[in-house]
């Protein structure tokens, strides 16, 4: 086991100006999360050999509504891995005097937004890489900069270790998140990349100082996927965990970690189902439970002074989403990582993050803390209950039961066949996106009262960007959850999604007409395993036309699920029902959608069949 400090995923960052623990830790080493507030994205953690301490590496944002009161790459120092003290920022913004602790940002990086820095200790120094958002050349970029201290000053290489790629169109892929490790062969990898242009690995110099002569970069992550890579191995892997899904959304916010394993620090990194990473797969270690802590994600391995191993990742208090700035608020997390006897591992056993006292890293060599117990809900099925025939439809016959009705329908682009028995809609240019509510043909049934299974069997063939087809739980054109199949970036995806109106204080925050002062609809989505008709997913035995999709709702918890065979269920995350109005009905609908004026796909559509839940089911103990 090895130390390594990692900061991943696309956003902003930052940190309170002041000293002192984040959270209390009560007697019987507990504590209660967050550790760091009031933001601190993309965490990294780096536990120093020489003088014992854990430094944690925060992405730059603006904390109040003050442009000046900018962190860029702030850090925090820490014994215990719970209390946590601020330090001083790794640079001084542009136009700001640099202080001895903070030289001045480096010229090249060009504008002040630098995210997720990585700390490791190489040759006797430290070494920080990190992401230039936007630099001067146009583009972003990965630095790198050396200190003899983990807490600093940095002093720059004055120059990108990887430079901005252009993209052939007139921008540039997305070039954040590093991630450096070192096999046991001695050679060292930078991995990088994020969802415009996929996620890639490097060989590096031996003192991590450069790209190796004549190396040439190979993916790991798709586009459109994944971003916030970082690699650990563990008896005999190379795991790669990554950040899926919308970073910052504020209260819908549905980032989540994923996780996929190869035997070469190169890859291929498959999943438990064996799909690449490379073409949409990845299996599910962290993700929302219905509580209060939305989005978990861009995260980081360490290791307590017991030998555990954690995953520090930050995450959105939906009840207190947002800074004075505006920006999505996301303070530091830390929950435990188990390593199955198949060698997976489960973040705090698939439970997601508690909403009170847990047990602490242990502070003790040795002696490590209790592991959580039972099942793991991200790896224990949900299964439904009796059929409800009153709410369900197999499409065999040459009309719609009588409980649907059609929202913006086109009677030219749907029909009815019986050999083989489909409701067949052809999708048509629109969306539900926030302000834009122009899909047609959506079909809609009112939902059963209390807890419930929806499922749908589907086939399509998108080959645009987000043309996608799949189920609705649809209040109105502002306030829904979505679970579909779609592409994205040329890979076949499945979609999970909620989008309600949310109010913010912050100026600037309003939508117009039509929308009541400082609020938006605002969308938040994340990603499950790929769709059963995804080439991906027949390579590994599932059915290659078909797609099976279920929503699940528990009370106020609502939970996706999809399968490539119609067998075995793979799970999403789990938002819950705030932002809709409790007074109005849920509908359970459908929906198919294209990209283009002129596209046209057509969607088959086997069923809809709606279950009871058994009272004992819970996707979250």
């Amino acid at each position: 086991m090895y130390w390594k400090v990692f900061l991943a995923g696309l956003g902003l960052a930052t940190l309170i100006a002041t000293c002192g623990p984040a959270s209390a830790l009560p007697a019987g080493n507990t504590f209660t999360e967050p550790v760091i507030t009031p933001t601190f994205a993309d965490p990294a953690v780096f536990h120093d050999p020489v003088s014992g301490q854990f430094f944690a590496y925060g992405t730059t944002d603006q904390w109040t509504a003050d442009p000046s009161s900018v962190h860029v790459l702030p850090i925090e120092e820490s014994s215990d891995l719970v209390h946590w003290r601020y330090l001083h920022d790794t640079f001084s913004p542009p136009g700001a005097p640099p202080t001895a602790d903070a030289p001045s940002e480096p010229s090249w990086a060009g504008a002040q937004w630098l995210w997720a820095a990585e700390v490791h200790q190489i040759a006797g120094r430290y070494v920080m890489y990190y992401t230039a958002s936007s630099t001067a050349a146009g583009g972003s970029a990965i630095g790198v900069a050396t200190a003899s201290s983990p807490a600093g000053p940095w002093q720059d290489s004055q120059g990108p270790l990887v430079a901005p790629r252009p993209d052939g169109h007139g921008g540039y892929y997305a070039t954040l998140d590093p991630d450096e490790i070192q096999a046991p062969s001695g050679q060292r990898y930078l991995y990088y990349g994020s969802f415009y242009g996929g996620t890639f690995v490097v060989p590096l110099t031996s003192d991590g100082l450069h790209l190796a002569p004549g190396a040439t970069p190979a993916q790991v992550g798709a586009p459109g996927r994944y971003e916030g890579t970082f690699v650990v191995q563990h008896r005999g892997y190379y795991y790669m965990f990554a950040s899926t899904g919308n970073c910052c959304a504020g209260p819908n916010t549905g980032y989540a970690e994923f996780v996929g394993r190869s035997r070469s620090p190169l890859g291929p990194f498959l999943d438990r189902l064996g799909i690449p990473m490379t073409q949409g797969g990845g299996t599910i270690v962290l993700a929302s439970n219905g509580n209060k802590w939305v989005g978990p994600g861009g995260g980081s391995v360490l290791t307590d002074l017991a030998g555990r191993d954690w995953l520090a990742f930050h995450a959105i208090d939906e009840t207190n989403p947002y800074l004075p700035s505006g920006a999505t608020q996301r303070p530091m997390l830390l929950e435990p990582i188990e390593w199955g006897a198949d060698g997976w591992p489960s973040v705090n056993n698939g439970e997601g993050v508690p909403a009170g006292p847990q047990p602490a890293p242990s502070t003790t060599p040795g002696h490590p803390g209790p592991s959580p117990t039972g099942p793991n809900p991200l790896t224990t099925p949900v299964q439904p209950g009796r059929l409800l025939p009153d709410y369900s439809q197999d499409f065999t016959g040459t009309s719609l039961a009588p409980q649907w009705s059609w929202i913006r329908e086109n009677r030219n682009d749907w029909s009815l066949t019986t050999d083989p028995g489909t409701l067949t809609i052809d999708a048509v240019n629109g969306d539900l996106w926030q302000t834009i509510n122009t899909a047609q043909n959506l079909l809609v049934e009112k939902a059963p009262p209390g807890n419930f299974v929806a499922e749908a069997k589907l086939a399509l063939r998108p080959d645009q960007n987000y043309e996608q087809a799949g189920l609705l739980l649809y209040q109105d054109d502002d306030h829904y959850f979505r679970l579909v199949g779609e592409s994205n970036s040329g890979v076949n995806e499945t979609e999970w999604a909620k989008e309600t109106d949310v109010t913010s204080t912050y100026t600037g925050f309003s939508c117009g007409s039509g929308y009541l002062a400082d609020t938006c609809p605002v969308y938040g989505n994340s990603f499950l395993e790929v769709p059963g008709f995804s080439p991906a997913a027949r390579a590994v035995g599932g059915n290659g036309t078909w797609d099976w999709l279920r929503i699940i709702r528990h009370g106020t918890m609502v939970t996706p699920y999809t399968s490539i065979d119609g067998r075995h269920w793979e799970p999403g995350s789990t938002y819950d029902l705030s932002g809709f109005d409790p007074s109005k009905p849920i509908d359970i609908g459908l929906e198919a959608i294209t990209a283009g004026a002129n596209a046209v796909m057509p969607v088959r559509i086997a069923y809809v069949h709606v279950y009871t839940l058994p009272d004992r089911t819970t996707r979250f103990g």
